[in-house]
């Protein structure tokens, strides 16, 4: 329970707590998936293996520490969720540079044939709406990194570590 010496958690650090746990469980998942097909196809060497589980481990505990950092009031945890989401953020510019097109010119006639617009309608309605998530997340960059509240937030856990001493163990 809080005391009321403690601020209220703000929504922005609420929200990319929320970010992150979707990314890890993501990372976990797809990590285990990408593992499991590796190691089930008919590859000599464990090469792969091994650089696929290190780097699905480093992003795992790095999603890990920011969670527990900003769960923790700590300035490690604002910083790496600030990150995540950024990388969220350009990682969907960059994997989908212009997804925004009518029917390509293969038909695949498979299930990505579902996923491509038929009009301009739906496309204008796609881009709105993948302006309006990026916005979201620059805004919330912009909250996590800048917000007088967010910053307090913070600042308030290292005044009283700092009051405590570096040895004050509870």
């Amino acid at each position: 329970m809080e005391t009321d010496s403690k601020k209220k958690r703000p929504v922005t650090v609420w929200i990319v707590q929320i970010i992150i746990a979707f990314l890890w469980i993501g990372s976990v998942g797809v990590g285990l998936y990408s593992i499991g097909s590796i190691s089930a196809s008919a590859v000599d060497s464990s090469g792969p293996l091994i650089a696929l589980l290190s780097a699905y481990s480093l992003v795992v505990v790095l999603l890990s520490l920011a969670f527990w950092g900003l769960q923790q009031r700590r300035s490690y945890g604002r910083w790496l969720g600030l990150a995540f989401v950024a990388l969220l953020s350009f990682s969907s510019w960059y994997h989908h540079p212009n997804p925004f097109r009518i029917e390509q010119e293969v038909d695949t006639g498979g299930p990505i044939r579902k996923l491509m617009y038929e009009n301009r309608e739906e496309m204008a309605g796609a881009m709105l709406a993948r302006l309006a998530i990026h916005a979201a997340l620059i805004m919330l960059m912009a909250r996590l990194a800048f917000a007088k509240k967010t910053k307090e937030f913070f600042e308030e856990d290292k005044a009283a570590a700092t009051s405590r001493g570096p040895l004050h163990l509870e």
